[in-house]
This record gives structure tokens, C-alpha cells and sequence, in this order.
């Protein structure tokens, strides 16, 4: 961690002149952060990547839309979800007129997730079954992005009560993680843990409950103690002990 600050204590020095590739270290470096769960770190360093970028581009040129799509990404993990909204309407509203159907449906799937997050249930989940229908179409089963956008819409169905649904769709975005990825990864983990909650959520508490105990091993061997998706799994993990009435 020591040797990534430094590194980005220097940039701004080191890159005097260069923002370009200033812009792409600190997105760079925003991503390490935003894995290594220092979502604020992140977001400082996707937020001068964007106005980098901004600066030397113009705000309408399509390059910009990774930069947005990463900045939004670390202002929901941070609960930020109105700023957040703002940024993927702006993006939406920009891919329309000059991006391509793959950035069409990522920033129709970004905002139906920080709708979701809003509680703005019906057009989030319009913007998210869109995402998903062109995915399907334009990637191949096995393409990681299809995979999350899938998820993701489970996730959306469980917290909407549609949970018959959402468990298929769980189901499939599990299989086509461990397909891509292997049986451990982070994104798997994260999979499983979905599947647990809504297992629980239809009261199929064993299964829920051995689901997260997967999920919560995988994600203590792949990120440390301390990681915020592992206290996030400790919670979810106790709260499905008390309701089977297990409090040892």
C-alpha cells in the first residue's frame, strides 16, 4: 500500500505535462484502491482522471466514458447514489448519440443500479432488463460483462419481491462466472453471496447460510480480513444464524 501512494504522490510532479498518461496511471490506480476496498482513495483518483481527460478531450468525446463509468462505480460503493445518478444520466444521454451499442447497454445497466440503490424500483428495473436484452444479443455467453449485467438484475429482481426470477438468473450468472473466471474469484464470491441472500429470502435458510459460509471463505482467501465485502458477508452470515436460531 506504502508503494502505491508513493506512486501517487509523484504523479503530479513526475507528469507535469503529460495528462494523458497522468490521467491513465490515476485510473489505474483508482482501480487498485476501488479492489483493495479504499473506495474514497479511488474516487479522488478517478475524479482527476476525468478532468484530465475532460481538459485534454472535450466532454462530449467517447473516451471519457470509461473514466465516468469508474468514478460512478466508487460513488456507489460509498453510498454517493445522487451524484452518482447524475454522472450515468450524463453518460446515458451521451452514448445515444455517439457510443456503441456495448457502451449503450453499460450505461443503461450503470443507471438502473443506482436507481435500484434509490429504491426508484420500476425504472430501474426498465433501464436494467434493457442492458441485459442487448447484451445478450451482442456478447457471447461466456463474456464477463453479459455475466454481471445478469447478476446485477438479480439482485435488482430479489430486492423487488420477484424471487423466482431472480434465482434463475443467479443461478446462470454463477455458472458463468465459474465458466470464465474459475471456482475462485472474486466475482464468484460475490455471485454466491447474491445467491445466499436470496435463498434466505425465500426462507430456504440452509442453503443460505452454506452458501455464504462458501462465499465468505473465498472472499477471506482472496482479499484479506478486512476488506469491506468481508465484513459485509460476516453481517449477512449472522443475520441468517439468528433467524434459524443459531446465536452460538
Amino acid at each position: 500500500l506504502e508503494i502505491i501512494r508513493g506512486t501517487e504522490e509523484r504523479l503530479s510532479t513526475d507528469l507535469e505535462g503529460q495528462p494523458e498518461i497522468e490521467a491513465e496511471l490515476r485510473q489505474t490506480l483508482g482501480a487498485v484502491y476501488e479492489e483493495l476496498g479504499l473506495y474514497a482513495q479511488a474516487e479522488k483518483m478517478h475524479r482527476r482522471a476525468l478532468l484530465l481527460r475532460t481538459k485534454l478531450l472535450g466532454s462530449e468525446h467517447p473516451g471519457l466514458a470509461d473514466s465516468r463509468n469508474q468514478l460512478g462505480t466508487v460513488l456507489i460503493a460509498q453510498k454517493k447514489f445522487a451524484e452518482a445518478e447524475i454522472l450515468f444520466r450524463e453518460q446515458l444521454k451521451r452514448s445515444r448519440s455517439i457510443m456503441s451499442d456495448v457502451r449503450i447497454a453499460g450505461a443503461l445497466a450503470n443507471l438502473g443500479a443506482v436507481l435500484g440503490a434509490q429504491g426508484k424500483t420500476t425504472e430501474a428495473e426498465k433501464f436494467t432488463r434493457e442492458s441485459v436484452a442487448m447484451l445478450r444479443q451482442l456478447l457471447h455467453h461466456q463474456h464477463p460483462d453479459l455475466a454481471t449485467a445478469i447478476h446485477n438484475m438479480a439482485v435488482m429482481l430479489t430486492d423487488h419481491g420477484k424471487l423466482d426470477e431472480a434465482e434463475m438468473l443467479h443461478r446462470e450468472s454463477l455458472g458463468m462466472f465459474k465458466s470464465i473466471f474459475g471456482s475462485e474469484h472474486p466475482w464468484v464470491a460475490g455471485s454466491l453471496q447474491g445467491l445466499a441472500l436470496l435463498m434466505a429470502k425465500k426462507g430456504q435458510l440452509a442453503e443460505g447460510v452454506a452458501l455464504e459460509r462458501e462465499a465468505l471463505a473465498m472472499q477471506r482467501k482472496l482479499t484479506g480480513n478486512e476488506h469491506p465485502d468481508v465484513v459485509s458477508a460476516l453481517n449477512e452470515l449472522a443475520i441468517m444464524l439468528v433467524s434459524q436460531g443459531n446465536l452460538d
